[in-house]
């Protein structure tokens, strides 16, 4: 069955290695919330290019929907 995985972590360096992990496990893809730090629409998607490059770009990926942020 496909799973996706939340990989949402404190830094980008966590969020690249538990990617990999689950990923070589047979992840069908994994989903990343945003920080709660972040308030501006500008930060957020700053935060999602990041984590892209942090994850790599042929990782398939979802937002998780976090209304706290």
């Amino acid at each position: 069955m496909p799973s996706v995985v939340g990989v949402s972590a404190p830094g980008f360096a966590s969020m690249r290695a538990l990617t990999r992990a689950v990923m070589d496990l047979g992840a069908a893809g994994v989903m990343i919330a945003p920080p709660n730090t972040l308030r501006t629409d500008d930060q957020i998607v700053t935060y999602y290019h990041q984590a892209v490059e942090a994850i790599g770009d042929d990782v398939p990926f979802v937002l998780q929907d976090y209304p706290l942020t």
